[in-house]
């Protein structure tokens, strides 16, 4: 899949640029949280103050206060945003119509770029939901309405009445919280030995998407085959399976 993920703050930028709106007020709150994305993906919530905003937003503290009560207000409005965005990751008809491995090879890789060019956004509502419970609830509905909604996929591409829509919720919401995880220890907060054994087992851009696409479809399809031609980690789970061991007469 072609790296064509655009980060949060490249598209807050492109829409002040093409879209600007008509009132100067509303230039300037946008020019504001353009300039917090800025701070945010490079400081993080906590370190970030008031004037490394209005420094990078070429503005005022007393421009600032006309718009936001502080940092966390501006914070917020930004990272709900963001977060509504991520609501439509992987969700592009292009990434559909190719079976469900395709589906799901295409939803993770379109993750793991969103993850990756948005790094500091993401450690920011990591560390926005342990400040402030009515955001962290806010993640967590997030997550769970993106659930709901591959669960309802999976449920739809089995026959009618052979996938329980709880188990097919439960195992998409365990899958989801591993990739959550994962770019956690990956790009979020990087864990050096996880990394280090990454960049041998999955070198390139997409072989990490593969091989955990191949873990999704090994769980919500058991019963399909998966594609051929796959390589390098993605091919060496295909063959991770239990064959009992043979025993030889006279073991028990």
């Amino acid at each position: 899949m072609e790296a064509t993920v655009e980060s949060y703050k490249a598209q807050l930028a492109r829409r002040l640029k093409n879209e600007p709106p008509k009132r100067k007020g509303e230039r300037t709150r946008e020019r504001f949280k353009l300039a917090t994305a800025r701070v945010l993906e490079r400081t993080g919530y906590h370190a970030m103050r008031v004037s490394d905003i209005t420094k990078a937003a070429k503005s005022s503290d007393g421009s600032f206060y006309m718009y936001f009560k502080d940092k966390k207000d501006v914070a917020l409005t930004v990272l709900r945003e963001f977060l509504e965005g991520m609501q439509l990751v992987g969700t592009n008809q292009a990434g559909r119509g190719h079976g469900p491995f395709d589906s799901i090879h295409y939803a993770n890789a379109s993750w793991i770029q969103t993850v990756r060019a948005n790094a500091g956004l993401m450690r920011s509502v990591f560390q926005m939901s342990d400040e402030d419970g009515d955001f962290s609830r806010l993640v967590h509905s997030t997550n769970r309405a993106w659930y709901e909604r591959v669960a309802r996929s999976v449920v739809k591409n089995h026959p009618d009445g052979s996938v329980d829509p709880s188990a097919a919720l439960f195992a998409v919401w365990a899958l989801g919280s591993m990739m959550d995880e994962i770019m956690r220890r990956v790009v979020v907060y990087p864990d050096t030995d996880f990394v280090d054994f990454l960049e041998k087992a999955a070198p390139e851009a997409d072989d990490l998407a593969k091989a955990l696409s191949v873990i999704w479809f090994r769980v919500l399809y058991p019963g399909l085959d998966l594609p051929s031609g796959l390589e390098g980690l993605a091919k060496s789970l295909t063959a991770l399976e239990f064959k009992p061991r043979e025993t030889t007469r006279g073991q028990a």
